[in-house]
């Protein structure tokens, strides 16, 4: 048993009741005990669950109401104190880790509930406990120290009394006698019976505020002058009432100025809400005698003290009881009170007092039974959408879900019906819907909602997908499976992932066996499968090939080893359909794709980086619907159907040879599901590598940077070193002959400039190009048909053109026409087909990469920097890999700091077309 545990049972035991810290800190644990003080408990089989969840937490005790904890930030008041009053050396006493001084006394029966935590008495001085505020105790530890005890701790019955000489210093002074309450008496005026009441009513009104003890004469006059304009509209005249009020504020201390002021103001308010008066004794009504209103003044003013919309209902038939037969001034003044709190009008407080005056006062409304319940038991917040949220507890855990959805709905209806043995009705839970949804929106906190995988404080997460909500934290040192302590929101499409199983070894390689894939595109593979749970941007995984192939279930395999949501599917028919299907997944995965629109290639591509989407909210005219999202994406089809080079240039093309052997569906899922648990701990081990290593890794100077640089920071684990770097750098080759072979015009533009550099407009390139593609015959699909769309087909494809030798420049205007230069270096022999290594690589066609000998870091300069005096190069052994997929801190892999002799640029790799067995003599590809 951990000593944090074996100390709450001990706390428990002796009366305290318990709240789990986050570790390292004082405040309460935000997972364990999301609710604060509400949380703590003395229940011995909540501990045990508390800290065998975070067994590293802190913890912290919250003394009843009886005990009076003084707490001493600076030893010397301590010091002072003790020696003042000396019993106090034999109470309880804790000491903090910065010196400071806790001691535990008991209050006397009478005391207790009249002292306040916020109170500030004593110099230095502090009170906690109380049942109103907590406390760290030992053996907490914090980064300044750890508390332990000097005297030991007591049950609450016997702790030593409180000194009577300092509770007379802690003590607030008695307030002030309340006036003496008056009753309006009638006799000896005149006129009719309305008359002499409002007369009557008016006196005794002066009497109040001539009689209002200092810091409450203002309040006094403006309540009073506000109650008697409601009664205007009556017969009472506004100038006598105004008189008569301004000379008893004078009479209670106000200046004249201010007391005529404060009275005219009042009237005038009060005229705008016209009152009735109540019925007096012959008509039926019912006073009360003065020693008994006295009496229900006080406790309406105690019930208003603990008033909160929770404690209403229960408390709502007493105070308005405690109304019944005051003075209407005192009501009013109580009324408004007992609004402010609620966060309601004065008018609904007035009608439920008419209400309860009638006897017609009903139950609390189903709608109001429902709001109590989902206060009671969830917690609600929102995210940064503004969208409502709620955290509610089912069984052992807790699960999230926003307040409008279904799930939330059932979860609310349970609750009812549980306690009341009948459904609520359609209406009541739309009302109490928006009651939760707007405390959740103007009262909650803001928290971030994460699909699948999520990224705080230095550790990734990843939601498991289980009814039982448990997640994998992963950090540098390892990982483990646990509640989260981040908030992941679930969908339709959320699959269950099942417990990983530590030590996975080659497992995450056996799930891919069947595709028999060579070293460079299974480490890319397995390099993009690292990827998805790094905090993006994400490559495109695009895999082609001919049927047969595999590429639909490589996709579903993929798919399914991390975010099991449904099944590969088609393309979406718009954007929004886009994202919103990256709200509710994390990798999105589409089948059998022969051709991107467009705005289907830039909707990928703001996917893969992370972009907003706004689009019009429906049934609106200008609302606006925000959809943020940065999600893995893999895409698989027959032929080379990416020809967007901004696409081309996010993604991991991957040709699949076709499979020697088929297997049984049944029998290959049957080995996924028995492998799976290894190989997520597998890939679990990848990432606490990664995680590790990273900080150590550079950052390539190549697209795809954070990609590649969390690929390198775990490369040890999956491959040898230097496979990534060389296979990663092949594919940028084949990806820009990939973007360049679907180009209509990059063949004709090479025959054009075979001769000699181009220069001229786009509008004489365009003419020689079409004269080269035979101006009779119909235009292949994407030839440009303007100057202007040759120009931007330039700029578009320029850093892809550079990448293979022809150089393209703009030169300055002439008569308003841009000039261009496009030039490309020949040795001779005729160009080479441009046939896409995608399609040929089963044909043995390789590009040619040149990467500097382990001895030879001339070329690195430009993307390595000398390492720091105090870090030397460590070994470049890496045979010690540990089981849990970790390193030592002194092993090696290229782009770390310090591993100046095994890193390389693989930003602008040196490229040729020229394949195995073609002549030498073909075109050499020259950045110029």
């Amino acid at each position: 048993m951990s000593n944090p545990l074996r100390a709450a049972l001990e706390y428990a035991r002796l009366g305290y009741a318990v709240l789990p810290l986050q570790p390292g800190e004082k405040r309460p644990h935000g997972r364990l005990a999301p609710n604060g003080l509400k949380d703590a408990s003395t229940d011995p089989e909540v501990l045990h669950r508390w800290w065998q969840a975070g067994a590293q937490a802190g913890v912290g005790i919250l003394p009843p109401a009886e005990v009076l904890v003084l707490d001493f930030d600076d030893p010397q008041a301590w010091d002072g104190l003790r020696a003042e009053h000396p019993e106090l050396a034999e109470a309880p006493r804790q000491r903090t880790p910065r010196g400071g001084v806790h001691v535990f006394l008991k209050l006397p029966q009478g005391v207790i509930g009249t002292l306040t935590t916020t109170a500030k008495k004593l110099p230095g001085l502090d009170l906690r406990g109380l049942g109103r505020a907590y406390l760290a105790a030992a053996p907490t530890e914090l980064p300044s120290g750890a508390y332990h005890w000097e005297v030991p701790l007591l049950p609450p019955a016997e702790l030593p009394l409180a000194p009577e000489g300092l509770l007379l210093q802690l003590l607030p002074p008695p307030p002030p006698p309340p006036p003496e309450y008056q009753a309006v008496s009638f006799r000896g005026l005149k006129g009719d019976r309305l008359s002499r009441r409002l007369e009557g009513l008016l006196h005794w009104a002066c009497e109040r505020v001539a009689a209002a003890p200092e810091g409450t004469r203002h309040n006094t006059l403006l309540n009073a002058a506000r109650l008697m304009g409601g009664y205007t509209h009556l017969g009472l005249a506004p100038e006598q009432g105004i008189r008569a009020l301004a000379e008893a504020g004078v009479r209670s201390g106000l200046p004249l100025s201010e007391a005529e002021t404060t009275a005219r103001d009042g009237l005038r308010y009060g005229q705008g809400a016209p009152l009735e008066l109540p019925a007096d004794e012959g008509r039926g009504g019912h006073s009360l005698a003065p020693a008994e209103a006295l009496e229900a003044h006080r406790q309406a003013v105690k019930l208003l003290e603990g008033l909160t919309p929770e404690s209403w209902p229960e408390q709502r038939a007493a105070l308005l009881e405690a109304l019944q037969g005051l003075d209407p001034v005192s009501v009013d003044l109580l009324l408004k009170q007992a609004a402010s709190k609620l966060g309601v009008g004065v008018g609904a407080m007035q009608k439920a007092l008419r209400e309860h005056a009638r006897g017609d006062e009903a139950e609390p409304t189903t709608a109001r039974e429902l709001t109590r319940l989902a206060l009671e038991y969830s917690e609600l917040w929102k995210d940064g959408e503004s969208t409502a949220w709620a955290t509610v507890r089912v069984e052992d855990h807790t699960e999230n879900w926003p307040v409008r959805s279904r799930a939330f709905r059932l979860w609310l209806t349970r609750l009812y019906y549980e306690e009341r043995d009948r459904p609520p009705n359609a209406q009541a839970l739309q009302d109490a819907l928006a009651t939760v949804e707007a405390r959740a929106l103007f009262a909650g906190d803001e928290h971030p909602v994460h699909t699948r995988v999520a990224h705080q404080d230095g550790a990734v997460w990843l939601d498991l997908g289980r009814p039982d909500w448990q997640a994998v934290r992963i950090t540098a040192e390892g990982w483990s499976v646990l509640p989260p302590e981040v908030r992941f929101r679930r969908s339709k499409a959320t699959g269950a992932l099942p417990i990983p199983i530590q030590g996975g070894g080659e497992a995450l390689k056996d799930i891919l066996s069947p595709w028999a894939l060579e070293e460079a595109p299974l480490t890319l593979v397995l390099a993009w499968a690292l990827g998805t749970l790094s905090a993006g941007p994400y490559p495109v995984l695009a895999l082609s090939g001919e049927q047969g192939s595999g590429k639909s279930t490589l996709a579903r395999t993929l798919q399914r080893l991390i975010d099991p949501s449904g099944d590969v599917g088609s393309l979406p028919r718009e954007a929004r359909d886009l994202f919103i299907a990256a709200k509710h997944s994390h990798i999105l995965a589409f089948d059998n794709v022969s051709g991107l629109p467009g705005w289907l290639a830039d909707g990928l591509c703001k996917i893969a980086t992370g972009a907003l989407h706004r689009d019009r909210e429906l049934y609106t005219n200008d609302d606006e619907v925000f959809l943020r999202a940065r999600r893995p994406i893999i895409l698989n089809g027959i032929t080379d159907y990416l020809t967007q080079q901004d696409l081309v240039d996010r993604s991991i093309l991957l040709h699949l040879p076709p499979l020697d052997h088929y297997q049984p569906e049944a029998e290959l899922w049957a080995d996924f599901e028995e492998a799976h648990p290894r190989a997520l701990g597998s890939l679990l081990d990848l990432t606490a590598l990664a995680l590790r290593d990273l900080p150590r890794t550079r950052t390539p100077n190549v697209r795809l940077a954070d990609f590649a640089r969390w690929a390198l920071a775990a490369e040890s684990g999956y491959t040898k070193v230097g496979v990534f770097e060389q296979a990663f750098t092949e594919m940028r080759a084949d990806a820009v002959r990939v973007g360049l072979d679907n180009e209509p015009l990059y063949p004709l533009l090479l025959r054009l400039v075979e001769g000699g550099p181009f220069e001229g407009s786009a509008g004489e390139l365009l003419e020689q190009l079409e004269a080269l593609r035979g101006g009779g015959k119909k235009p292949p699909e994407g030839w440009p048909r303007t100057p202007h769309a040759v120009a931007s087909w330039l700029k578009r494809t320029a850093p892809a053109l550079r990448k293979v030798g022809v150089q393209v420049d703009p030169l300055k205007r002439e008569r308003d026409k841009r000039r261009w230069k496009i030039a490309i270096q020949k040795e001779g022999g005729e160009q080479t087909s441009q046939m896409s290594p995608m399609s040929e690589a089963r044909a043995g066609r390789t590009s040619e990469v040149t990467f500097p000998s382990p001895d030879d870091v001339s070329n690195v300069t430009a993307n390595v920097t000398p390492p720091p005096d105090d870090i030397s190069a460590p070994p470049g052994d890496v045979s010690n890999v540990t089981p849990h997929g970790q390193m030592s801190p002194e092993e090696s892999r290229a782009g770390r700091i310090g591993d100046v002799d095994d890193v390389c640029d693989i930003s602008t790799p040196h490229l040729s077309t020229q394949g195995e067995g073609e002549d030498p003599g073909d075109w050499e590809v020259l950045i110029l």
